[in-house]
């Protein structure tokens, strides 16, 4: 059979453990991506070089744009501001009004697109079309250009505490622009002027029509003065000569009659609120005298009226009593409160004539008598109080009709001064001088606009015109090509990120996620492979390396850091690999070779009862094997008979190289090299591999073998290869170049530095990028030959490979 570095045969692959997306990809750091950046510089620099050259030769290409502009200052009319009741109210936004009508007047872009044309013979014809021009060298119709004008001029504000404006043309032509946007401003300063003599013809039309008012005002306000001065004097009062100054002595007196009853009617308040205050005053003590007259009676009515106040008292006890005890009140108890209430007015009434009967026998037969240190507390003083109340009341009466009168002669007084005649004349007298005053300004306003009629100012002065601009405003080459140059760089860095996230395969030393120092060992690709007529049966070990090989000095190479890099020897190691197909097998077998040849006594056992290869090999028998050796029914282990001689030029070597070895005086002592075979199939193969079962059958082997090399199944495929490894003293981690996953390395190292405490070691196989110099100048005779890969994988590689060198460094 032919070997690789890779076995041949597996049940299953564990890439399909792991898809193309990346949910479960561990968190990248920002350093990560800076590094990631920094390994793929170059491909970010040409892709931003490359979008930005074509950028420059792009925007080379494209036509030139001009921008002319050209400054206005409209001029405010003159309005004085006590006329500016008879003016026109001007538009609160003067220049939101004029934008708007520059930017959306059809007419005015027709009318400007006319004195364009007229003036085009000043410019030369183009060769390709422009504003003014078509594409055949023709001028533009009016209403064609003026449709184009809305797009190529801008108007806006250019100041904002003054009224300006500023126009702005842009073309294909630096003089064609310049032309637009002066004209633009002429005819918007022709149509400003024509709209300011229109506006001042509608002012002297109105000052006409306002001036006829006024004056008809005025004569009506001298007739109604003219009539009011004669009926005063048909009334008496005026004389026959007198033009209405003889009534201002009867406003005068009105007014002094007005002031005098005002004095009295204060007078008559104050004496009103005097008496009203010794009323109540007089009330309050007969109140509190009347209660002094039922204690001095003694009678009978006087113990029946204490009875029912007893009595009621105790009623309204009990009736607070139900009420505080029952929030919510049954039917029953509704009906016994009702009927309380009701012995409770029965029994207000008759305290109440109780009452008045007493006081009735105590005035009749005198027995009220002073209270002890009392005074004016009997019969006279009670009488005395109620003579005192009448004689107030009748006080309060009269002053109150007193009031009154005067408030009555007040107001006859007031509409006698309103309708005298003097008031009224005064009245009219103002509102002729006020209407004479407006009259006089408007005929002032009227003669100005006559004359600003002829001689009215420029509406808009144009403060600067434009001129041809030197320097197109479009395309803005160095701008564009910065910001594609940008653009492409980010780009690129995105795809350099998104490629280094996706790119999951390891494909060199640095890409193992633990070597941040490099791995322990690099194994490049080879292949065992020779001529087709080469019989595998002439060697013992057709899967073994040549020992000229540069395949062979990788392994000669590992098992060194091995024996001397590690801090204390080792006795069992377990080699391990994510999935199959990655060349564990091949590599255990070669490595154990390799410390044969250092010296040293070395079993080699198969412990993948999965898909056992390393049998064939050594060209070795399956059985009896590991089972045989587990159940003790008798040693298992092959001793494998060292190569004595071999085939010229087999595995890689050629005849000299051959016959130089064979020839050497300073061959080493080789060592013994045992195998255990993976035996017969078994059932269930994971339940054999128990640690109870291992550790007895390890502890011998290593006291008899120098070195216990296990190869083991697929770690991500079944468990068995952890149990292994935890009962070794060194672990293995191999990956292949350009088939195993981060990730898959990333889990398998995760779970063994849980469960293992000693050194974890990782080898990348297939390495494509080790030189064969490395290995010694004779590996330059004994070229390694490439694997067995179909044609399509070796081009998927390949490419890989282009992309990974671009992106990556």
């Amino acid at each position: 059979m032919s070997s690789t570095n890779g076995s041949s045969d597996a049940p299953a692959d564990a890439a399909a453990l792991y898809p193309d997306d990346d949910s479960g990809t561990p968190r990248s750091t920002p350093w990560d991506h800076i590094q990631a950046l920094w390994q793929g510089k170059w491909f970010i620099l040409s892709l931003a070089l490359l979008l930005g050259g074509a950028a420059y030769v792009y925007q080379q290409n494209q036509p030139r744009q001009y921008r002319a502009s050209t400054a206005l200052l409209l001029n405010e009319p003159d309005r004085p501001d006590r006329m500016t009741k008879f003016l026109p109210v001007q538009a609160p936004n003067r220049i939101g009004r004029e934008l708007y009508f520059l930017r959306n007047s059809e007419v005015f872009a027709e009318e400007v697109a006319r004195e364009l044309l007229t003036h085009a013979d000043t410019l030369s014809a183009p060769a390709e079309s422009s504003l003014l021009w078509r594409q055949d060298g023709r001028l533009r119709s009016p209403e064609a250009l003026a449709a184009r004008l809305s797009g190529a001029v801008s108007v806006r504000r250019d100041a904002q505490d003054l009224p300006a404006l500023r126009i702005q043309a842009t073309g294909p032509r630096a003089d064609e622009a310049a032309l637009v946007a002066n004209t633009y401003a002429d005819v918007y300063r022709v149509h400003r002027k024509r709209s300011s003599n229109a506006q001042v013809r509608a002012t002297r039309q109105l000052l006409k029509e306002q001036k006829r008012k006024l004056h008809t005002q005025l004569r009506a306000l001298e007739d109604s003065i003219s009539t009011r001065v004669r009926s005063s004097r048909q009334r008496g009062l005026l004389a026959p000569t007198d033009s209405g100054g003889g009534l201002v002595g009867k406003a005068n007196q009105l007014a002094g009659k007005i002031a005098e009853l005002r004095h009295k009617k204060e007078e008559v308040q104050l004496d009103l609120q005097m008496e009203q205050a010794l009323l109540d005053s007089a009330r309050a003590r007969l109140r509190r005298i009347r209660p002094n007259l039922a204690d001095r009676a003694s009678s009978t009515t006087s113990t029946r009226l204490q009875k029912t106040q007893e009595e009621m008292a105790s009623l309204k006890s009990e009736i607070r009593l139900i009420k505080a005890r029952n929030r919510t009140l049954s039917p029953q108890l509704q009906a016994q409160l009702s009927d309380m209430k009701a012995r409770l007015d029965t029994l207000q009434t008759r305290a109440d004539r109780l009452a008045t009967e007493y006081v009735d026998r105590s005035l009749s037969t005198g027995a009220i008598r002073p209270l002890d240190g009392e005074s004016g507390g009997g019969l006279a003083s009670v009488v005395d109080l109620r003579r005192q109340i009448t004689k107030r009341r009748l006080s309060v009466t009269r002053l109150s009709a007193k009031l009154k009168a005067l408030d009555d002669r007040l107001e006859q007084h007031r509409a006698a001064l309103r309708d005298s005649p003097n008031d009224m004349l005064s009245r009219l007298r103002r509102r002729k001088a006020t209407t004479q005053e407006l009259f006089v300004s408007l005929s002032k306003n009227l003669q100005r606009t006559r004359v600003s009629a002829t001689a009215s100012p420029e509406q808009v002065e144009i403060l600067r015109p434009a001129a041809p601009p030197s320097t197109p405003i479009a395309p803005d080459v160095w701008s564009n090509v910065i910001l594609a140059t940008l653009l492409g760089g980010v780009a690129a860095g995105g795809g350099t990120l998104l490629y280094n996230r996706f790119d999951d395969v390891i494909e060199a030393p640095e890409d193992l996620p633990h070597s941040s120092s490099g791995p322990f060992g690099t194994i490049p690709e080879w292949s065992a492979t020779t001529d087709p007529a080469f019989d595998e049966s002439a060697v013992p070990w057709p899967g073994i390396a040549d020992p000229f090989a540069p395949a062979v000095e990788a392994y000669r190479h590992l098992a060194t850091n091995i024996r001397l890099g590690l801090p204390r020897n080792v006795s069992t190691i377990v080699v391990i690999s994510p999935g199959a197909k990655e060349g564990k097998t091949t590599t255990a077998a070669n490595l154990a070779v390799a410390f044969t040849e250092a010296g040293q006594d070395v079993l080699l056992v198969d412990a993948d009862l999965q898909g056992p290869a390393l049998h064939r090999l050594f060209n070795a028998d399956r059985t009896p094997g590991l089972p045989d050796q587990l159940s003790d029914e008798h040693d298992a282990v092959q001793s494998l008979p060292l190569p004595t001689s071999r085939r010229p030029g087999g595995n890689g070597a050629s005849a000299d190289a051959a016959s130089s070895q064979a020839a050497s005086p300073l061959a080493p002592d080789m060592g013994q090299l045992g195998l255990l075979a993976a035996g017969h199939d078994v059932p269930q193969p994971s339940l054999l591999l128990q640690e109870r079962h291992l550790r007895p059958l390890l502890e011998p082997m290593q006291a008899s073998w120098d070195l216990v090399l296990i190869d083991t199944p697929p770690a991500l495929l079944y468990d068995d290869a952890f149990r292994l490894a935890s009962l070794s003293e060194l672990t293995l981690l191999l990956a292949a170049a350009h088939r195993t996953r981060r990730r898959a390395v990333q889990d398998v190292r995760t779970r063994l530095d849980d469960l293992c405490s000693h050194t974890i070691a990782e080898v990348l196989n297939r390495d494509s990028s080790a030189s064969p110099s490395r290995y010694g100048y004779t590996s330059s005779y004994y070229p390694s030959r490439r694997s067995d890969v179909p044609m399509t994988d070796r081009l998927a590689q390949t490419v890989s490979r282009g992309v990974r060198r671009v992106l990556k460094g």
